[in-house]
């Protein structure tokens, strides 16, 4: 839950090299930085833009399909830190031909 005021106590941000097309290495790599460095709770911890896949253009419609998988993880990560993680996804449109890249945030309760 948001604080009552609205904003987030802390920022922070991960960086990491994204591994192309490697969406369990990439969920790994955030779960071992997030466990080595543990933000405090409620923190807002930004991922680099799509953290998970990287730009794979070639394969930006499969990886689209994974967002729902990719999410319920961010959301696992947030549960356990009790963090928020923000994080762009390429994420799939009805009736559009490619997907879009969009920022998702996400916090313990989804």
């Amino acid at each position: 839950m948001i604080p009552q005021d609205g904003l987030f106590p802390a920022v922070a941000c991960l960086q990491f090299p994204i591994a192309l097309g490697e969406v369990e290495r990439n969920i790994q790599q955030v779960q071992n930085l997030l466990q080595a460095h543990p933000p405090a709770a409620s923190t807002l911890v930004v991922l680099p833009e799509v953290w998970a896949t990287g730009f794979d253009y070639p394969r930006t419609q499969q990886w689209g399909q994974q967002a729902p998988v990719i999410l319920a993880a961010m959301q696992d990560m947030a549960a356990r830190h009790h963090i928020f993680l923000a994080g762009s996804l390429t994420d799939p449109v009805p009736g559009e031909e490619l997907p879009r890249n969009t920022l998702f945030v996400v916090g313990a309760e989804g």
